[in-house]
Parts: C-alpha cells; structure tokens; sequence
C-alpha cells in the first residue's frame, strides 16, 4: 500500500510515495506537516550515510551514540535539537 505525500522540505516541494522498502528516516522526514519538526529520536541501525543522514542534518540537531554496523551507514544512532525552544520559535 501507498501513501502519496508531498512536502515542502528546505524550500522544494518534494512528490514522495511511502511505501515498505523505502529509507525509515526518510518516510518520518517526508510525512512531518508543515509545522512539525523532528525534536530528539534514537534508531535500531544507524541511518544511512549517503541518504538520509544528510537530510537529518538540520541547524541545532546533533548527533551521537552509534552501533558501528555497516559501511553504508553513519557513526550515529541518536539525535536531538540541541535548542529545541530556538527551532520550534523558527517555525
């Protein structure tokens, strides 16, 4: 089953299916709403280097912990907006 969205992520609009096969973090950061933002969060498998590490990569949000795990993947299992107050106030 699909779920079409389209979001607005850093200034374009982006046509996104959320289907079974796709990047975890990658759904989570193409289904937010307009005024929502991801605050803190922690994974299973260190979300993928090339992918969706970098969308992930916001002002304030910090990075830490890791599973090591696969070459593909980035050194870091947790995150969190190292300002909260200050991003929601940007909204």
């Amino acid at each position: 089953m699909s779920l079409a969205a389209a979001r607005n992520y850093q200034g374009a609009t982006v046509a996104y299916d959320l289907v079974a096969g796709n990047h975890a973090e990658e759904n989570i950061i193409y289904s937010l709403a307009p005024d929502e933002i991801i605050a803190f969060g922690g994974t299973s498998l260190s979300p993928c280097e090339d992918l969706c590490y970098p969308k992930m990569m916001i002002d304030g949000m910090k990075f830490g912990g890791g599973f090591g795990g696969r070459a593909d993947k980035s050194p870091y299992s947790y995150f969190w907006l190292e300002d909260f107050d200050e991003a929601v106030s940007k909204q």
